[in-house]
């Protein structure tokens, strides 16, 4: 049975807190809900690898456990909070995938470099057939993705909500 969104969750007022940056979700009152308990996947992400920035608290948490419970390997990114970051990645195993922690800020570019090269375990020859199979016989260039990503942050997505805008360039979701 359907819940009703609006009592899903704590509501307000919530006690007073004030952490610095970053801070730690065991430090919060009431606890996020992350989907630890909620969150049922369906192998939407199976033989998947994903990187999650900020995955060591919130969305990123969130995120990480989601993708895992479709199937994905988990590479967490996380600033510097060791314990957060290595209780998401026990639930990424709990959901029988690989977790990778990977400390570092995302604003440093050589360390980004680092992360997608720790990341990178798709063979070659998978690699140079990539995009082969779909309807246009070829993979989508980024800037082909670009504007549904504009559509969804603009003024003229103010009414979406709850959609899946399907770039797949013709190839059927299910």
């Amino acid at each position: 049975m359907l819940k009703d969104p609006r009592n899903a969750g704590p509501r307000p007022p919530f006690p007073e807190q004030q952490q610095p940056a970053p801070g730690h979700t065991t430090l919060l009152d009431p606890p996020p809900d992350h989907g630890e308990d909620s969150y049922h996947g369906n192998g939407r992400l199976e033989g998947c690898v994903a990187i999650v920035t900020g995955g060591d608290s919130g969305i990123g948490r969130a995120v990480a456990i989601a993708f895992a419970r479709e199937g994905a390997d988990v590479v967490i990114s996380y600033l510097s909070e060791n314990e957060d970051a290595e209780v998401t990645a026990e639930w990424v195993r709990k959901a029988g995938r690989n977790a990778l922690l990977v400390s570092g800020d995302v604003g440093d570019e050589g360390h980004c470099r680092q992360l997608i090269d720790r990341t990178i375990t798709m063979p070659a020859e998978q690699a140079s057939k990539f995009g082969a199979d779909s309807p246009f016989g070829r993979p989508a260039q980024p800037a082909e993705l670009a504007p549904a990503y504009v559509f969804l942050a603009s003024g003229d997505a103010s009414y979406v909500s709850g959609t899946v805008l399907a770039v797949t360039g013709g190839k059927p979701m299910l």
